[in-house]
């Protein structure tokens, strides 16, 4: 499975009846296994708010996730309200909730449209490291967390060591099993980890814990590989933050911003 090690199913997560979801293997948090990575949460949220409002005619330009908890790895709802509406511009809160317990909070800006109209001439963003051949990819063990072996990994700049690194990624999951793959569900899926792949402190003896999460994106992504770059500034006080980029072949697509507490171990 393109140089990854193969896990035993086939998406995030499993529609069950109503608005339930049944978290699989594949989000497995690196820090406890009996939690999920923030990265599906956060794709299949915003699947979810693109599936409810479907007639508005939008397309999401920012998401900020606050993550109030560890998100358990059981059955989750995705509770929805407009908090803004309007015809250009909506604001929607998403809740995701495990056992009744509000684990996470999303607040998703909606923007609408041009349709036909043209737009002046545009900057292309900033020049992306360029994807590496095979041979750059990341050989994972059979031990590596499942998260992490739902991707192929192939760094562009930097390296799993210390420091600031570019990646690019591509995944035979699907988010919910049974429906089609979209660049923007692997893309947002991977967003999260930014302050993983550019870490400053070592892990061994140093949290660097990602409390929100601020995703805005110019366009959603096509194609099979996406792209994330990204650096983290530590403070002298234990408040830290990652800023990265977000893209596809095509060029830069969005940008990322992660709010860190950091603390010794």
């Amino acid at each position: 499975m393109r140089g990854r090690v193969a896990l035993l199913v086939s998406s995030f997560y499993h529609r069950a009846a109503g608005d339930v979801f049944e978290a699989t293997v594949a989000t497995t948090s690196p820090w406890d296994a009996r939690f999920q990575h923030a990265g599906p949460p956060l794709a299949l949220i915003a699947r979810l708010i693109d599936e409810r409002f479907a007639d508005d005619g939008m397309r999401i330009g920012r998401m900020t996730i606050e993550i109030l908890g560890p998100i358990p790895k059981v059955q989750l709802t995705v509770e929805t309200k407009v908090l803004r509406p309007g015809k250009r511009i909506k604001l929607v809160e998403a809740t995701l909730l495990s056992a009744g317990n509000v684990v996470l909070v999303a607040n998703v800006w909606r923007f609408s449209q041009l349709g036909e109209i043209a737009l002046p001439p545009v900057s292309p963003g900033r020049p992306l490291y360029p994807l590496p051949d095979a041979g750059a990819r990341l050989e994972l063990p059979e031990s590596a967390n499942e998260y992490f072996r739902a991707f192929e990994w192939r760094y562009a700049f930097g390296s799993r060591d210390l420091g600031p690194a570019a990646v690019w990624c591509r995944s035979d999951l699907a988010l919910i099993e049974g429906e089609p793959r979209d660049a923007r569900d692997l893309l947002l899926a991977l967003a999260d980890s930014a302050n993983g792949i550019s870490i400053e402190l070592p892990l061994k003896a140093w949290f660097s814990i990602p409390t929100s999460v601020t995703v805005s994106l110019a366009r959603d992504p096509v194609g099979e590989w996406v792209y994330l770059e990204a650096r983290t500034l530590i403070g002298p006080d234990g408040r830290g933050v990652t800023t990265g980029f977000l893209g596809d072949l095509d060029g830069e697509a969005g940008n990322i911003v992660q709010a860190l507490l950091v603390s010794p171990r």
